[in-house]
């Protein structure tokens, strides 16, 4: 199990994917990380949910120290709100990739 800390948040990932994607415009190399963790109840996946609306996180990979901003390139799970009681588990699955413009501005 990978250990990610997004935004000084402590996540357990369940499923973890790190690849490197070449950007259809220019042709660079970007790393992209793909995981899911689970939740359980509406109040944490309400939490969660709104958590994976900011558009950059900082991402730090807690077994390699490496430390990147990335792009929020979508967020899903299998429920809507209203379907999810205090005892729904929830799984997450999240992709985020580093975006051209905020790396070439740094």
């Amino acid at each position: 199990m990978t250990q990610l800390m997004i935004n000084n948040v402590n996540f357990h990932v369940d499923m973890f994917e790190e690849k490197m994607i070449t950007d259809a415009n220019t042709g660079e190399e970007l790393k992209r990380l793909n995981f899911s963790f689970s939740v359980v109840g509406k109040a944490a996946y309400d939490k969660y949910d709104a958590f994976f609306e900011d558009p950059y996180f900082e991402v730090t990979n807690m077994e390699t120290k490496e430390t990147l901003t990335l792009k929020n390139i979508s967020h899903s799970t299998f429920y809507q709100s209203p379907e999810i009681t205090d005892h729904t588990n929830i799984v997450f699955r999240v992709k985020l990739s580093k975006n051209l413009l905020k790396q070439k501005n740094k």
